[in-house]
C-alpha cells in the first residue's frame, strides 16, 4: 500500500531509470522557475507576445510535459502525482488570469496580482514547495 510519498511508486523501475527520472524532473522544475521570471518580465511589458489560452494550458511547459508524460507513467504514486499536477494546473490558471489583466492594459493590477498574498503568489509558493517535496521524495527513492 502507498504511504503517500511521491517516490514510493518508483519501486518497480530500475536504478538507471530512477536516476534519469529524477534528473528529468529536476530539469523540468528548473525550467518552470525560469519561466516564472520570464513571465514576470512579460507582464511588466503588458503581456505582449503571450496568449492567455496557451498560458492557461498546464501541459505545454517542460514541467507540464513531464507531469503528463514520463512522470505520469513512471511514478506509481497516483495521489502524490495528482496533487502536484493539480497545484501546477492552478498555477497556470492564475498565470492566465494575470496575463489577461496585463493585456487589458491593467499592468499595475496584474503586477499586484502576482504578489505573495494574492492567488498567483499563493499558488506559486505552493507549487515551489510541492516541487521541492516531490524532488526530495524522488531523490530518496533513488538513494533507497
Amino acid at each position: 500500500m502507498s504511504d503517500g510519498s511521491p517516490g514510493d511508486g518508483l519501486r518497480g523501475i530500475g536504478e538507471v531509470e530512477r536516476t534519469s527520472l529524477v534528473m528529468t524532473f529536476e530539469e523540468a522544475a528548473a525550467a518552470h522557475a525560469r519561466w516564472r521570471t520570464t513571465f514576470s518580465e512579460a507582464i511588466r511589458n503588458g503581456g505582449e507576445g503571450l496568449e492567455v489560452e496557451v498560458i492557461r494550458l498546464d501541459n505545454l511547459c517542460p514541467l507540464g510535459r513531464w507531469l503528463n508524460g514520463d512522470g505520469e507513467r513512471a511514478v506509481g504514486n497516483v495521489v502524490g502525482h495528482r496533487m502536484l499536477a493539480n497545484v501546477h494546473a492552478e498555477f497556470h490558471t492564475e498565470a492566465a488570469r494575470v496575463l489577461a489583466l496585463a493585456q487589458r492594459g491593467r499592468v499595475h493590477e496584474a503586477q499586484r496580482a502576482m504578489d505573495a498574498d494574492q492567488p498567483y503568489g499563493t499558488w506559486s509558493t505552493t507549487l515551489v514547495a510541492a516541487l521541492s517535496q516531490y524532488a526530495s521524495a524522488l531523490g530518496d527513492a533513488v538513494a533507497g
